[in-house]
């Protein structure tokens, strides 16, 4: 019996079929058997990967191309103290590590060139004024006369609505001080309404003027 166009079609497309699921059949065999290869590789990848980051140093621990010393002269020997020296939190100074200060010299550099260390990441107003304690009382006791850093007031201890203190901090404005050196623009990206620009003014001349 003559087959029909139909049913040719029809056994083509099964031999097609059929020759694609052996295909099928011997890729499966060939990654069932590659599947503990690749377990195994990615267990060296893991190992080479996890000794790789073994032997790079923690980011907060100094490197002898970190440290940028001023030449040594008698009498400055303290420079070169670690910050753990100051006594401070175990936060602190972690955060001064992060800002790569891990000596006092390093501290006190930054804090002379940048006016404030309340800028630093972690450490604040408040924060920077203990740290300015520590560093004046070390230094007290060793001995050393540097000249003594100007005042860092929090701008919380204003008398301002928590809103406006929390657009001030937002923005970076933490002290009295970083609001009196704040430009026109900056207190537009602060997002500060004409009153409360007012408001501030008020209350950190009344603030002056007790001082």
């Amino acid at each position: 019996m003559e087959m029909t166009e139909q049913q040719t079609r029809d056994l083509e497309q099964l031999a097609r079929i059929t020759t694609l699921g052996v295909e099928l059949a011997v890729v499966g065999k060939k990654l069932s058997a590659q599947r503990d290869v690749i377990k195994d590789l990615r267990k060296i990848y893991k190992n080479v990967e996890a000794s790789i980051h073994a032997e790079i140093r923690n980011d907060n621990e100094p490197t002898l191309f970190d440290y940028k010393k001023k030449p040594t002269t008698p009498g400055s020997e303290w420079r070169e103290l670690p910050i753990t020296k100051l006594k401070l939190s175990s936060n602190v100074e972690q955060a001064l590590r992060g800002a790569k200060l891990w000596t006092l010299g390093q501290v006190v550099d930054f804090r002379d060139e940048n006016g404030i260390l309340a800028d630093i990441a972690g450490v604040g107003a408040v924060h920077a004024a203990t740290v300015d304690s520590a560093i004046g009382e070390l230094l007290s006791t060793l001995g050393v006369k540097t000249e003594a850093p100007g005042p860092v007031t929090p701008i919380d201890q204003l008398e301002l609505d928590d809103g406006i203190i929390r657009k001030l901090k937002d923005s970076s404005i933490d002290t009295v001080e970083q609001w009196m050196q704040t430009s026109e623009e900056e207190m537009k990206d602060a997002k500060l309404t004409k009153n409360e620009i007012i408001e501030i003014v008020k209350v950190v001349g009344e603030w002056n003027s007790r001082g």
